[in-house]
């Protein structure tokens, strides 16, 4: 099976987290090799790959993917225009599909994956054979084995996680914005340094006895821990969704827009549109709207464990 997926710096590595994960459970069964455009914008997601012990071939334009010999395709990119699964369906088997935002005039797929709460208000076009999987979360195995926190009357301990990848360093620009309430509340905060982090340096050297760094934690561990979540509006929104923990998204990219607003919607996070928002909602949180926020979440459907989906691509 080739996966082609592309993630670095201005996109992020949330398309490669998501089709790592996917690997490790389909790896028993199929040939796994990870494809990706020969970008440098895109070394972080290469290395990524590579550390993870999957076979990378670098294409210099997504068109190239027939020449390399498969039987499946898995494509999970927010860049392919729509002529491309009709040019590549005659070389392959089966074509899966990963797509979040039904951008694509019609989608010539054979199976078509949207994770997200929303995928069933979408209007997709394809072809009358396409199976549509829409009942499918990307969470790792150690957020099954978690139970979803209480929510306590004060805030103790706050995580701050943007994924993979930092470019802007707004990391350190949000420290700067909340360190404020932070100190006055004696609050913990607690913040993941991603693995491609471009300003990782700086960062580290930041002194403070309120500001708590990690590097490569188990996520399930340390969120748990925490009374509210800041964070991108990818993938880690449905981890915290999972514990229960209210969020303050933030959108990093186009494509993260309509999780923001759509979770803003139903109330199972507060959508900063800039920086500042997030202290000011911190400034007006309290015990009652956490629990409220809570109390949505509680609504949301519990998805399929992604091992299911083996069973759909056989």
């Amino acid at each position: 099976m080739l996966i082609y997926t592309n993630g670095g710096l201005s996109i992020g590595l949330g398309h490669i987290m998501r089709t790592l994960l996917l690997a490790s459970k389909l790896k028993e069964i199929f040939n796994i090799v990870f494809v990706s455009l020969n970008k440098n914008n895109f070394i972080s997601g290469h290395r990524l790959i590579k550390d993870s012990c999957f076979e990378l071939v670098l294409i210099d334009k997504s068109e190239d993917i027939i020449d390399i010999n498969s039987n499946y395709l898995l494509c999970d990119d927010c860049m392919i225009n729509d002529d491309f699964f009709t040019y590549s369906k005659k070389y392959f088997e089966k074509i899966i599909c990963i797509d979040d935002e039904c951008v694509l005039k019609y989608y010539d797929v054979d199976i078509l994956i949207n994770p997200n709460p929303y995928a069933k208000e979408l209007q997709y076009n394809t072809n009358i054979a396409t199976k549509l999987l829409f009942d499918y979360q990307f969470l790792r195995d150690e957020f099954y084995k978690k139970i979803p926190i209480k929510i306590r009357p004060e805030i103790k301990n706050i995580l701050l996680t943007l994924g993979g990848s930092d470019d802007k360093n707004l990391t350190y620009k949000i420290i700067s914005i909340i360190l404020p309430f932070i100190e006055k509340n004696n609050i913990t905060l607690n913040v993941v340094i991603g693995g491609a982090f471009k300003f990782k340096d700086e960062l580290i050297k930041i002194r403070h006895k309120n500001i708590v760094f990690f590097q490569n934690p188990v996520m399930s561990d340390l969120m748990v821990k925490n009374d509210i979540g800041i964070c991108a509006c990818g993938q880690t929104v449905y981890e915290f969704l999972f514990l229960k923990i209210p969020i303050i998204g933030i959108v990093l990219s186009e494509d993260q827009k309509r999780l923001a607003q759509y979770g803003s919607d139903k109330n199972i996070l507060y959508y900063a549109k800039n920086i500042k928002d997030i202290a000011i909602f911190l400034e007006k949180s309290n015990y009652n709207n956490r629990l409220n926020m809570q109390y949505s979440m509680k609504s949301y459907k519990k998805y399929e464990k992604l091992e299911k989906i083996i069973d759909e691509l056989l």
